[in-house]
Formats: structure tokens, sequence, C-alpha cells
């Protein structure tokens, strides 16, 4: 269990909060109101979820924040934060570690995930929604080392999921049996229009990233994303120079771009030359494996800088770039 310098925990038993009316100090809450500006807080636990959920949150629309927690021990069979039908929570700066899936968000909206560390457990981090934008942000976090996934984002539209680091991720014991393929730093799954930027997904045992399709029985198209600016290293085996068995992404979606709006792709570490012309960009486009005969066009000769927290110049830009992006997929989707 890691513990951040400056944080001084307190032993609480797990938390289970299932209306606004469940945020109480007896579970945990140490001030706010639950709006906007004076959000409910839950900080400073230290909690041992073996026998349950370390901090669950069900059916609720007040603004929460949970912040500087310890969640870890719950093995297989508990997960670190479990949010259920939520609205208005922010995750900042949390640890979660030997649970079954340290950070699971389910059919919530307006979410931030920031600044976390999810490592050593089955999955890092799930997002799983309705397939309608859930604006929701998922940055800054550490999803390391876990067994099945680092990030897996399921039926969710409309994120942004940026200056994320997911590195090592492999099967390991705490892995889901029915969950493959394992070992991938971040997947999206049936997941449209959202943007993924300045991450770096190094040394997993399959993909650095997945995008992937529905099944037959939900035949949903992963679609209408951008991705652009991370950092792909090490991958599904790949060294130093190009394997086209040791692919580091895989897309079966539809209409993805694997670049931004101007012209800059994301850096591969066995694709970096040539360079006639020094500009940065690898001459020839990086092939993305699988069935959508997807590229990434303007392949990267060195690892990107990483991107700053946002300031109000970024995040306009950002807001901006999703707004262009749902736009055009829901015309998409109109016309279809």
């Amino acid at each position: 269990m890691r513990i951040p310098a400056g944080i001084a925990y307190t032993t609480h038993g797990p938390i289970s909060i299932t209306s606004n009316a469940g945020f109480t100090t007896a579970n945990g809450v140490s001030e706010g109101t639950g709006t906007a500006s004076d959000p409910y807080v839950i900080a400073n636990w230290d909690i041992n979820a073996s026998t349950a959920n370390g901090i669950q949150i069900q059916g609720t629309t007040a603004h929460f924040i949970i912040r500087d927690c310890t969640l870890h021990g719950g093995g297989v069979n508990y997960n670190g934060i479990y949010l259920s039908g939520c609205a208005n929570g922010t995750l900042n700066n949390n640890d979660c570690s030997d649970n079954g899936m340290g950070i699971a968000a389910v059919f919530c909206t307006y979410t931030s995930l920031i600044n976390n560390t999810c490592s050593n457990n089955g999955v890092g981090i799930v997002i799983h929604g309705s397939n309608s934008p859930t604006h929701q942000t998922i940055s800054n976090n550490n999803c390391s080392n876990n067994g099945a996934f680092g990030i897996i984002i399921e039926e969710a539209d409309g994120l942004i999921v940026c200056n994320n680091t997911c590195s090592s991720n492999q099967f390991a014991p705490l892995a889901p049996p029915d969950v493959q393929p394992t070992g991938v730093g971040m997947r999206l799954y049936t997941t449209r229009d959202s943007i993924v930027f300045n991450n770096i997904l190094s040394e997993n045992m399959r993909y650095g990233l997945w995008v992937g399709d529905g099944s037959p029985t939900y035949p949903i198209e992963s679609s209408n994303s951008r991705i652009w600016n991370n950092t792909f290293h090490h991958n599904n085996g790949s060294g130093d120079s190009y394997d086209p068995l040791h692919i580091q992404a895989f897309d079966n979606g539809t209409s993805n771009w694997w670049n931004s709006t101007d012209g800059y792709g994301n850096y591969w570490s066995d694709w970096t030359t040539p360079d006639a012309d020094g500009n940065g960009i690898v001459d020839l486009p990086y092939a993305i494996d699988d069935s959508a005969g997807a590229m990434d066009n303007y392949p990267l000769t060195t690892a990107p800088e990483p991107i700053p927290e946002f300031g109000m110049m970024p995040l306009v830009a950002i807001v901006l770039l999703m707004a262009i992006v749902l736009t055009i997929g829901a015309r998409r989707r109109k016309a279809s």
C-alpha cells in the first residue's frame, strides 16, 4: 500500500451511500453542503475493502469529492471505489490497490477522476455508460501493474482521457477470468466521440490501446474518437524496430482519427524514422492493427512533452474540439 507524503490517514470502515441524504458524518463526510460551490467532502480515510467495496455511492445527484483516501485489500470480490448512477462526483488523489477494480464509475455523468493511483488491481479504472455523452474526465491517473487493463471505457461517449500513465499491465491472478484480452494499457469498447491524448502507454503485455467494436448482440461501434500525442513504448512485445506481429495498438472501430486536427499523431517507439525533412513527423504512417485499416498518418519522431494541467486556454481549446467531435458524430448517426 502506497502512503503519499503529507497525508495523515484515519482508519474507517467501508462506506455505503445510497441517496443524497446519505452524505453524513457517520458515512465519512467531513464538510460541505452538496452544492457545486460547496461539495460534500470524504477525505483522508484508510479503508480496508476485504468485506465490502471501500467506498460505494449510488443514485446521488449532490456534488461530492472523494480525495486523499487509501482503499485496499478488496481481492477479487470487492473494489476500492464504486460509483453507480451518480452525477457530479470528483475523485482526486486516492490510492486504490489490491482490489478487483481500483475505481469503477457505472452510468455516471459529470464525473472527474484526477490524479488517482490504481495499481495491482484486476482492473485499474472502469468507466461504463449507456452510449450517451457522459461528460467525464479521466486525467493524470496512474493505472499500472494491473491484471487485465489499466483503464477500460465501455459504452460511454464524449469523454476526455488525458495525461494518464498505463504501464506494465499484464495477466495476473486478480484479472477477471472472463475478460479478454488481458494485459492492455487502455481499452475503449463501443465508445464514441471521445478525445484520448497525452497518455503514456508502455510495456503492456498486449496492446497499449485497444479500440474495439461491440458484440453481435450489441453492435454499437467504437467511432469518431480522436487519439493523438500519446506515447506508445514497447507494448505487445514490440522492440526498437518495427515488427508487424507486434503492433502496439488495435482498432476495429469506425472513423477513429489517430492524429490531431493540425497534423500531429502519436509517438511509437518502434517507428521513429525516416524524417527526411526534419519536421518531427515520420515520413511513413504507422499501421494500427486489425480490420479498420486505421493509420497514424503523422507519427512523431520523439516522445511528446507533457501537456501542463489545464489552464484556461487549453481548456477552451479542448472544449471546442469536443464540441466539434460530438457534432460530427451526431450528424453521422442521424444520417445513418
